[in-house]
């Protein structure tokens, strides 16, 4: 989400250039109205095409909703933030099967701290809050990254910051380096790891459950990225398990044409590879795509910012990826193309194509800019995202959009 505190710098973007776009793109919804949601951040679906994502803006208070597409393209809003203590939901929701959405957002001074909540819809709307972090709180606050959901309803996540501890170093000797936790459905949490300066900080990502459904006890593995920290400065990719046992499979340094700052989940490929993009690094400095293998054997697989077959290339990827039948990594930039980002498709030999530059003037503009929250995959291979900004009718232009893409 660094595209968002970017976004004012971003109002004067390059003008679009004709492009043959290499595939069939739908306006599924634009936010024309603040009280519809202003600025979303992601989205993910159902069975029954019905689409739920959140706002960091709009609403009724400004705030930020949590929002509902039928399948006839109208809206409906599950909940919108009050504001004065509850506000801007930041992560990726996630669904159970009995149709409940878990997410975070920002808490304020009353009873919070200031600080994050791990929150819950269910089905008929009743909204509550599972959890709420503050400085105190072993499990860290500031929780920026994906939650995931395992069969017996436990989430996990990772925190920003967290409690300090006396022999913390710096910088986490300051607010902490923050914590992958485990928040079970009677609302006990769990700290798994505390990361520190060695290990990892600023957790951005979140992590993938692998081995869920699995009965208590049994050991499911987990797989995750921090932004920084490691022993190379610029992040890592490890594994941790239910018991809390923590490796390092990679840590990103400062080499030559070498990926940085993880930004993205993890998706992983039938033969066990974890991929991954970070917004720095590779031989542009723009961002890469990373392939690491469970014995840690890292390759860079794509680096973002170059030229593609006469197309210009996204940079600094971020938001949910997603992997298609075929193994290709897909995704999105929030800048680069025209300079109002792109939609990504990358083999794992590191062959891309572009499927879509996003534009502010002519036909296209109508789809929106800066798509920072990733994509999310339906079972036929059909793309579903979000941007940030613009998008609707040219005499309206709203402010983001749902789409779909058929790659």
């Amino acid at each position: 989400m660094r595209s968002f505190w970017l976004l004012g710098a971003i109002l004067v973007s390059v003008a679009s250039v004709g492009v043959v776009q290499a595939a069939p793109m739908n306006l599924v919804f634009s936010f024309q109205n603040p009280l519809q949601g202003q600025m979303p951040t992601s989205v993910i679906g159902d069975e029954q095409g019905n689409f739920y994502g959140t706002t960091l803006q709009g609403g009724g208070s400004g705030k930020g909703v949590v929002f509902k597409i039928v399948p006839d393209g109208s809206e409906q809003i599950l909940t919108d933030f009050p504001g004065k203590n509850i506000y801007q939901p930041n992560t990726p929701l996630v669904r159970d099967a009995a149709g409940n959405l878990y997410g975070t957002a920002r808490c304020g001074t009353t009873g919070c701290s200031n600080e994050d909540i791990i929150f819950k819809i269910a089905p008929d709307g009743r909204f509550s809050i599972l959890h709420r972090f503050s400085m105190q709180d072993a499990a860290g606050y500031y929780t920026w990254s994906h939650l995931t959901l395992d069969a017996q309803g436990n989430l996990y996540g990772t925190t920003m910051s967290g409690l300090v501890n006396a022999n913390d170093q710096a910088p986490c000797s300051t607010t902490g380096c923050g914590a992958v936790f485990k928040l079970a459905p009677n609302g006990s949490m769990t700290v798994l790891h505390r990361f520190e300066h060695a290990t990892g900080f600023d957790k951005s990502g979140g992590f993938v459950l692998f081995g869920g459904g699995l009965l208590p006890g049994d050991n499911s593995e987990f797989y995750g990225t921090t932004e920084s920290g490691g022993p190379g400065g610029y992040g890592v990719v490890f594994k941790i398990s239910a018991d809390g046992s923590f490796s390092v499979l990679h840590s990103f340094g400062d080499g030559s044409g070498e990926a940085q700052n993880p930004s993205s989940n993890l998706v992983r490929d039938g033969n066990g590879n974890l991929f991954g993009t970070t917004a720095y690094g590779g031989d542009y400095r723009y961002g890469a795509l990373f392939k690491v293998k469970a014995n840690g054997a890292y390759t860079l697989v794509h680096s973002f910012g170059g030229d593609v077959k006469g197309l210009l290339d996204g940079q600094n990827p971020e938001g949910m990826l997603a992997i298609s039948k075929t193994g290709d990594i897909v995704g999105t930039s929030p800048f680069g193309g025209n300079g109002n980002g792109v939609v990504f498709k990358v083999s794992p030999k590191g062959h891309e194509k572009i499927l879509w530059t996003f534009a502010v003037t002519g036909h296209d503009a109508r789809y929106g800019i800066i798509p920072d929250g990733g994509v999310w995959i339906d079972a036929q291979g059909n793309l579903y995202g979000t941007t940030l900004d613009s998008g609707g009718p040219k005499k309206h232009r709203g402010t983001g959009t749902v789409f779909s893409l058929r790659p």
